[in-house]
């Protein structure tokens, strides 16, 4: 389902040209050369919060299509006024649970990279069960993955960096980019995201870690 249920909205922000949002169950995978009206290589931004990272990502690339994620339908509607103001194209947002979401709106095979900047560690011990990335999840992305594809995933909390090493190594078909400890403090010519770039300033160590999708992921077969 396209747009609704968010209120009234400024009709000089409805502009042709950027569909809007996908906020419900889109039932079948989009058809994104329709979409975008072309065939381009998709990269998909989970979680995008503010959506500075995923904004500079389009503009600097226009050769490549993006995909938003966010759970939140304000920060949604925010950014999709934010697209239309800069008059991206190459760029369409969707909201809700991006585990739900996912294997709806992209047929294995058919993302070039995900990117999970900064999710909550939830570092109180009862509240582990509500952390993001997990085993389950990572086969999800792989399956999504073309191959040679890649996943990267940010954090500046050393101790969820060692879960999320730990439950992406188990994930059969991607492969780390990075030897022990399994992460990188920074990555040449990385996009910083606003809390990246507080977290930098600060002092405090961020924590980047990439893996690739192996030859064979991304089958059919593998859809979940």
């Amino acid at each position: 389902m396209r747009g609704g249920g968010v209120g009234k909205r400024n009709p000089a922000v409805l502009a042709e040209g950027q569909p809007e949002p996908f906020l419900e169950d889109p039932g079948d995978p989009p058809d994104w050369r329709q979409e975008f009206g072309r065939g381009a290589p998709i990269e998909v931004d989970i979680g995008f919060g503010k959506g500075e990272y995923l904004l500079a990502l389009c503009a600097g690339h226009p050769e490549t299509d993006y995909v938003g994620i966010d759970y939140d339908r304000g920060r949604v509607w925010k950014l999709r006024d934010k697209i239309v103001r800069g008059n991206l194209r190459n760029v369409r947002l969707a909201c809700g649970d991006a585990a739900l979401l996912l294997p709806r709106m992209f047929v294995p095979g058919g993302v070039r990279s995900f990117t999970v900047n900064f999710p909550d560690p939830w570092p109180k011990r009862r509240h582990h069960k509500r952390r993001f990335i997990t085993r389950k999840f990572g086969e999800l992305l792989a399956s999504r993955l073309e191959p040679g594809g890649t996943l990267t995933v940010a954090t500046d909390h050393r101790p969820y960096a060692d879960v999320i090493i730990g439950e992406l190594s188990a994930v059969k078909g991607l492969e780390p980019d990075f030897g022990q400890p399994g992460f990188a403090t920074a990555l040449p010519g990385r996009i910083e995201t606003l809390y990246e770039r507080k977290y930098r300033e600060m002092g405090r160590t961020n924590h980047y870690m990439r893996y690739h999708a192996a030859a064979g992921c991304g089958r059919a077969d593998d859809a979940k």
